[in-house]
């Protein structure tokens, strides 16, 4: 039907990739690893020296508001990676808390960190648009969610992954928890209580690329809202700035929007090992009544993405290439960001 941009990767088979292991090894894993993590102190991560400019430096983006009461585990789950060359931009979006000042006050000495406060709210995608402008200089981008915990060992073997099966872009497996008895909507199975808290794992699979109209049917039907927990994703930087980053014009959907964009000319990978941690809560976009799911808005965004890929489908079966690669290109839209205050070490 087309071409993929970058050649075929040799993603394993989903089942295979599953396993038969107990699925709740990794619930309980990433649990204690989340515990350790969390007993650290911030001069236990803080590694005072600049990152190193190389083929290994990983750019994180952290787009963060009022994000006070979490953003010190998310920080030290990713300071203390074990692939440590970093540089690490934690964005606030104008919070009405004090997370900015939290930030730079706890972890403003480690030499990886730049910490960023804007005149105005503007919403993740367009933070993660001009991070990636203006910011990023590695060759691979880890996206992290403030309220959300990487696993030590996440970017390292994300990487090792990517490489060895030849993908641009990588999530990995997920274990969910909540701790204020909002549901936890995706999972294998029926959540479990553990210290007041609920959990589960999703185990998101690799995705190949959509060739046919069968493929677009799979993978964009009733399950495209679960392709991938965006949070936990590693891309290629020059992958996200071809096909012009995020939609900038909306605060919910563009993350599962880009991987759509994706999938229409490259497989999407994902290590089947659980090394991130996704907190549920009321207070997030995805259950917020006025940006969560069921609302009008995110009903009303995601009928605007749907209309946009049926003409991407067409396009496609046609054989109208650069058509469709205009209409899977964004513009990396970030013309409301505005600098309040920047900390670096």
């Amino acid at each position: 039907m087309r071409e993929l941009t970058a050649g075929p990767s040799t993603l394993p088979d989903t089942a295979a990739a599953w396993g038969g292991a107990d699925i709740w090894d990794g619930v309980r894993q990433s649990i204690r690893v989340m515990e350790s993590v969390d007993r650290l102190s911030p001069s236990d991560v803080i590694r005072p020296l600049a990152p190193t400019l190389n083929e290994d430096l990983v750019s994180v983006i952290i787009p963060m508001r009022n994000a006070a009461k979490w953003i010190d585990l998310c920080l030290k789950g990713i300071l203390a990676q074990t692939h440590s060359n970093l540089e690490v931009f934690c964005i606030d979006d104008c919070s009405s808390d004090d997370s900015y000042e939290r930030v730079v006050r706890r972890f403003g000495a480690d030499g990886r960190l730049g910490v960023v406060r804007l005149k105005r709210r503007v919403g993740p995608y367009q933070i993660k648009n001009w991070a990636l402008a203006a910011m990023v200089r590695a060759s691979y981008v880890a996206m992290q969610d403030a309220d959300d915990f990487s696993h030590p060992t996440r970017i390292a073997e994300q990487l090792g992954w990517m490489r060895a099966h030849g993908v641009r872009v990588c999530g990995t497996y997920v274990h969910q928890f909540s701790a204020d008895g909002t549901a936890l909507i995706y999972g294998t199975q029926p959540p479990i209580p553990w210290r007041g808290q609920k959990h589960n794992l999703v185990r998101y699979a690799p995705i190949r690329a959509i060739r046919t109209p069968e493929d677009a049917g799979r993978v964009l039907g009733a399950g495209r809202f679960s392709l991938a927990k965006h949070g936990s994703q590693i891309f290629e930087s020059a992958l996200l700035r071809e096909f012009g980053g995020f939609d900038g014009r909306t605060i919910m959907v563009g993350d599962t929007e880009l991987n759509w964009r994706l999938l229409r000319f490259m497989d999407i990978g994902s290590v089947p090992s659980v090394l991130y941690a996704r907190r549920i809560h009321a207070d997030s976009l995805t259950r917020r009544p006025d940006t969560g799911y069921g609302s009008p808005a995110r009903r009303a965004k995601r009928a605007e993405y749907d209309r946009q890929h049926e003409e991407i489908s067409r396009s496609l079966d046609a054989g109208e290439i650069p058509h469709a690669r205009a209409l899977c290109t964004q513009d990396l839209f970030h013309g409301d960001v505005e600098v309040a205050d920047l900390h670096r070490a």
